[in-house]
């Protein structure tokens, strides 16, 4: 099954832990809040990455600025927890336009995360979907959350 990664936009922390049984796109028919899922892309390496690569910078660059947090809320067992993407991370997707997000997802592609098996059209338009969150968190004043399900 591999493991879920459900992002999406919430007000706080408080908000974003609230998720932590269901996932964002909550037990109804109707999301919680704004959610892109995926399977195989962490906020820390996955998506740090891509900012290593949207910026310039390198990845270890990219990790010494982020903040060093653990879950918002977890299920004690270590199954289900929710994260808070970080700011460096969000921003970078945040601030890059569509043909950027295209460029880079080339050479994301070829990274060791993915061993050679992703398809760079289709993390293009992760990175899209993403970026659109991204850009909602932001003009809401609201944070960047990652719920993942292991």
């Amino acid at each position: 099954m591999g493991i879920l990664f459900d992002y999406f936009t919430a007000p706080d922390d408080a908000g974003a832990a609230s998720v932590l049984e269901h996932g964002p796109l909550g037990p109804g028919a109707e999301p919680v809040f704004p959610t892109v899922s995926t399977k195989g892309i962490d906020p820390t390496v996955g998506l740090g990455t891509a900012a290593a690569l949207l910026t310039g910078r390198t990845f270890d660059e990219i990790l010494a600025d982020t903040a060093k947090s653990g879950p918002i809320a977890d299920d004690g067992d270590g199954s289900i927890f929710v994260v808070e993407v970080d700011a460096v991370v969000s921003d970078a997707i945040a601030d890059a336009d569509e043909t950027r997000l295209r460029e880079v997802a080339v050479p994301w592609a070829q990274s060791e995360e993915f061993d050679g098996r992703a398809d760079p059209a289709d993390l293009a338009e992760f990175l899209i979907a993403i970026r659109s969150i991204a850009l909602t968190a932001r003009s809401d004043q609201a944070g960047l959350y990652c719920w993942i399900c292991i």
